[in-house]
């Protein structure tokens, strides 16, 4: 049977991966598990503990607002406290998310994993 790695399933290349005969690795030589531990997140890394409240951030990425405020209450992004009624964000999740929503063809944009890392195309292993 000969099968184009793009058409197995995940529980196949998962198998193939565990077998020894297919080999996944990042850079560093792991799969990352944390939004920190990402490429795409170490580009923003610098803008870590600015504060930016919600409207601000959909202004400046220009992102829906309601997309942030998904984010938030997914988990991806960091609350640094409230001033008055707007919650503020830790700048460097919010140019992260938006930085990997803008790398996601199409609309409807799954671009995140559950866990808040970015979706490649094709199989996501992280998720097998």
């Amino acid at each position: 049977m000969n099968k184009q790695i793009s058409k197995l399933s995940p529980s196949e290349l998962k198998s193939l991966v565990e077998r020894g005969i297919l080999r996944v690795t990042m850079s560093n030589g792991k799969i990352p598990t944390k939004i920190e531990e990402t490429p795409e997140y170490q580009q923003f890394k610098h803008l870590k503990g600015k504060k930016i409240h919600i409207g601000e951030a959909s202004r400046k990425y220009d992102i829906p607002n309601p997309t942030i405020t998904r984010w938030k209450h997914k988990g991806f992004l960091k609350v640094l406290g409230t001033d008055g009624q707007k919650i503020l964000l830790d700048e460097s999740y919010v140019a992260y998310c938006a930085y990997v929503y803008c790398q996601s063809p199409g609309s409807g944009r799954w671009a995140f994993t559950k866990d808040g890392l970015p979706r490649s195309s094709g199989v996501d292993l992280r998720n097998v």
